[in-house]
């Protein structure tokens, strides 16, 4: 087991730069594909975690109407225009299929992918295609404050060098 959490802190992701990241969290409209209206949800967690850091965000998430108080958008099609980064919580295929949408117009410029919701393709068409991408990385972290257990994780990833440069 410590030698699993060891490798884990020590693979780096070398396409995710810190430049990259402040790219991405310098829009302050954010939209959430995949949020929940599920408290213990990913996509309530970073949809709360964002609004109260003072980020314009908005839910997607074709099933729900209304998340913490903020109407929801059932596609991405219908963002508003000034929407231009998107942090995807949801389940590689239905990443896969947005992020086709989103490369076949140049609307949305910044795609951020948690954890366990994208694939290498995806990832690949994404970058093709021009669009600005992080992946592998958790936006808790670096939307700050972070609090815990983000800046415990972000000490560890410092600690065996996969925090990006």
């Amino acid at each position: 087991m410590i030698l699993r959490i060891i490798c884990f802190f020590a693979k780096k992701n070398i396409m995710v730069t810190i430049e990259s990241i402040e790219g991405f969290i310098s829009n302050k409209n954010i939209a959430v594909i995949g949020a929940s209206s599920h408290k213990k949800k990913f996509g309530y967690i970073i949809l709360d975690h964002l609004l109260k850091r003072g980020f314009n965000v908005v839910p997607v998430n074709p099933t729900a109407g209304e998340i913490l108080g903020l109407q929801c958008y059932t596609t991405i099609e219908s963002l508003p225009s000034d929407f231009k980064a998107v942090v995807f919580v949801t389940k590689p295929n239905i990443t896969e299929a947005t992020t086709k949408q989103i490369c076949s117009d140049n609307k949305i410029e910044y795609l951020w992918y948690q954890q366990g919701s994208v694939n290498k393709q995806t990832i690949d068409l994404a970058i093709n295609s021009g669009k600005k991408v992080i992946h592998g990385e958790c936006i808790l972290m670096f939307t700050k404050p972070s609090g815990f257990p983000h800046d415990f994780h972000m000490f560890f990833k410092k600690v065996f060098g996969r925090y990006p440069k």
